[in-house]
């Protein structure tokens, strides 16, 4: 004997709980992007692959991802233009360095950033998600740099 499944609607009632229901069927259905924030104010020479803080967050420098998901993107922006060296931020999963990264030059003196395909670095629910920058020794910029840099991972 075959069982038909019944996939049970949306509540009706009169307090629109049926909106919360369509909002969470479709966010189980669906992968989003989602952006995550760290900053580093009055930007230094001589770095070496030093964590930065989450935004608004001194001294907390990962997020705890709640979902699987991968990498999409990354992007840093300054509030001071770079006049000598390279500033490069990475983004890092638990850690490790994945090799996505924006960077300030002779080219990007204040905006960049760069994309990749989903499924290049992913991660799972529980892993911790953090940004490292690198500045060479000539780093300079015109006045006091502070950066914000966004990574975009999908779930």
């Amino acid at each position: 004997m075959v069982k038909s499944l019944k996939i049970p609607g949306p509540p009706i009632t009169t307090n629109n709980h049926w909106l919360r229901w369509v909002v969470k069927t479709l966010q189980q259905d669906f992968p989003y992007a989602q952006p995550y924030q760290f900053m580093q104010s009055d930007v230094a020479a001589s770095q070496s692959a030093v964590a930065l803080d989450v935004l608004g967050l001194s001294g907390n420098t990962e997020y705890t991802m709640e979902l699987e998901g991968s990498v999409i993107g990354i992007s840093i922006a300054s509030n001071d233009a770079r006049t000598a060296g390279t500033l490069t931020v990475d983004v890092t999963i638990n850690g490790t360095a994945t090799g996505l990264q924006a960077v300030l030059d002779g080219t990007n003196t204040i905006y960049h950033y760069a994309t990749q395909i989903s499924e290049t670095d992913t991660f799972s629910a529980g892993d911790r998600l953090g940004v490292d920058i690198t500045t060479d020794g000539s780093w300079a910029p015109d006045g006091t740099a502070d950066i914000v840099v966004t990574v975009i991972v999908l779930k």
